[in-house]
């Protein structure tokens, strides 16, 4: 009796099953015939940055904790308004663009990590002109000491991205020295979320995913569940909301430099120059440049941190030559080399190079 029932329950299952996948291949084939696509949502979408192309190339690998980080072992170009630029980017084998470094450090080495941005990982710069490599060349030259920095920079990031990285990555480099350089993306227009609202599945089982992606079906059913979620927002870019507001960002920056605190690290901020306006960049923020960088600036005064006031520097150079021609809210690598200087001279009058 119980073989009886056990075989019939398997087979209203297979039958279930197989009823499932008839409905949706039939489907799947009426959408395909009338030629009917739906726009796959992005949860992950910020106003002027999206990480969406990034997942579909294999750039980024999606993490549930710090929305998304590029994928290791790589190297990958940009594109720029249809234009593939001729630069290549190495990522290492943790994801970061730079050599690799083992978590261990030499006791004789003095370590700083650089955590930021674009402008930290050197969007439009060579891998060999961004400003932390600078700044070890120029350590190393002026110094004459054992020097290693760290480009932690991942570009899109905002300070609660880099909160979390430092926190659960970076914190095991046991750096001597961090430097925080954020602000433009925690003042750029969220997309319907916060950065704090935003969720991204884990990479595990990413596989499976990016296959129904492809199913017009699929998509269906994620645009409805999108629309539900948002059923409550308004269906539009919201300016006013910031991926990570100025309050949030200042916690943030607290939450860092209590980590710094208990651990013996120290602490340098960097503000943000104000990029020449240009349609070709529409991420280019002049009021968030105003607004976070007094933040920092009252920040710093609070914990007694020394500030790389790049805001005030940029305007001693000519545009054209610190700012990127294509990518005019980021520096050359003029403007990198500028940037390394100005932490050089922090560095050398706080005494701690």
């Amino acid at each position: 009796m119980k073989t009886e029932k056990s075989r019939l329950l398997k087979l209203r299952l297979l039958t279930s099953v197989v009823s499932v996948v008839l409905f949706w291949a039939v489907l799947e084939f009426i959408l395909a015939l009338c030629e009917i696509n739906f726009k796959k949502p992005v949860s992950l979408f910020f106003y002027g940055f999206s990480v969406a192309t990034g997942f579909e190339s294999g750039t980024y690998l999606r993490d549930p904790d710090l929305l998304w980080k590029y994928r290791p072992n790589q190297k990958m170009s940009i594109v720029l308004q249809g234009e593939t630029l001729p630069r290549e980017y190495s990522i290492n084998s943790r994801g970061l663009r730079d050599n690799d470094h083992v978590y261990e450090k030499n006791p004789d080495c003095l370590r700083i990590v650089c955590l930021g941005d674009s402008w930290t990982w050197g969007s439009g710069a060579d891998q060999d002109k961004v400003y932390p490599k600078v700044l070890e060349k120029i350590i190393r030259e002026k110094s004459g000491i054992k020097i290693e920095v760290i480009n932690a920079g991942v570009a899109g990031y905002s300070s609660l991205q880099g909160l979390r990285f430092f926190r659960n990555e970076l914190i095991k480099y046991r750096p001597d020295i961090i430097t925080l350089f954020f602000g433009m993306d925690d003042s750029a227009p969220a997309y319907f979320y916060t950065d704090r609202e935003q969720t991204s599945y884990p990479e595990k089982g990413g596989m499976i995913r990016n296959i129904l992606q492809k199913s017009r079906v699929y998509q269906f059913m994620d645009t409805s569940i999108l629309f539900v979620r948002l059923r409550n927002r308004k269906m539009e870019f919201d300016k006013s909301l910031e991926r990570v507001s100025p309050k949030e960002f200042q916690e943030n920056l607290s939450s860092i430099m209590e980590i710094a605190v208990q651990k013996g690290i120290k602490v340098v901020v960097l503000n943000y120059p104000l990029p020449p306006q240009s349609e070709k960049d529409r991420h280019a923020p002049v009021d968030g440049t105003f607004v976070y960088n007094r933040v920092v600036r009252q920040w710093a005064d609070t914990y007694h941190v020394p500030v790389v006031d790049n805001y005030s520097v940029f305007k001693r150079y000519d545009p054209e030559a610190v700012f990127h021609p294509m990518f005019d809210a980021h520096p050359s690598n003029e403007g990198h080399r500028v940037i390394a200087e100005e932490l050089f001279k922090v560095l050398s009058d706080k005494g701690w190079i």
